[in-house]
């Protein structure tokens, strides 16, 4: 078992646990993963479920695996996860996970797609939680959070790096524009930080026009607005 923030990708060990400080500490710096965002761990439980069992995680990978008894050939990326656990630890957050092997950097990004999870109290008061998925693999998600006297928001926007490049960001902001028409939206706005280069060319594609700060987000650099038309 390894206790760094990376993993490696002929992991020998079958339990793996990655941590994430929910505190800035110079204390193990450099294995743990300091996460801004408040966690859920309840709600972030609940969505590990979905990676428990026989799953393709191809497109969570870094790249192809290889076999080390043999390696001119490609390691299956068919990975059995037996358990799949949040446990808290005082300021750190432990996501240990059992399986039949690892891929390379498999765990760091699963570990991404957990901690992407919204809070449980998001999703109860009118807002939506989209996941994309490629061969069952999570590769994206995304969330829209309604409010009654204000413009909608997308919040949580993610894509794999592995699955970037084919279109799912492209199709998932689409497919929460369409639900933000559905309930009534006529206003969607997002925000997002400079270091994302290529969602900020997707929204302006997309239409989306960057305003004034509407909030005080202290990692957003781009504040983002798109009116909606009906049935477009």
């Amino acid at each position: 078992m390894s206790a760094s923030g990376t993993t490696r990708h002929d992991a020998v060990a079958r339990r793996y646990v990655y941590q994430l400080a929910r505190r800035r500490t110079a204390f193990a710096k450099a294995y743990v993963w300091w996460v801004k965002d408040p966690l859920d761990l309840t709600a972030m439980g609940e969505a590990a479920h979905a990676f428990v069992g026989m799953r393709d995680f191809r497109r969570l990978a870094e790249h192809e695996a290889r076999d080390r008894s043999d390696p001119g050939a490609a390691r299956s990326t068919t990975v059995l996860v037996e358990r799949l656990e949040i446990v808290e630890d005082g300021d750190l957050v432990l996501v240990g996970i059992e399986g039949s092997h690892f891929l390379w950097k498999m765990v760091r990004r699963l570990t991404g797609v957990l901690v992407a999870v919204p809070p449980a109290d998001f999703v109860l008061h009118n807002s939506l939680f989209l996941v994309a998925h490629l061969r069952e693999t999570p590769v994206a998600c995304g969330a829209l959070k309604l409010h009654a006297d204000a413009p909608a928001e997308l919040k949580r926007m993610w894509v794999a790096p592995s699955a970037r490049g084919l279109g799912v960001g492209a199709r998932l902001l689409r497919e929460l524009e369409q639900q933000a028409r559905s309930a009534g939206v006529r206003v969607l706005r997002l925000e997002t930080n400079r270091a994302l280069k290529e969602a900020i060319a997707l929204y302006r594609t997309s239409g989306y026009r960057e305003v004034a700060p509407f909030n005080a987000e202290p990692y957003a650099h781009h504040w983002f607005e798109k009116r909606l038309r009906k049935g477009s």
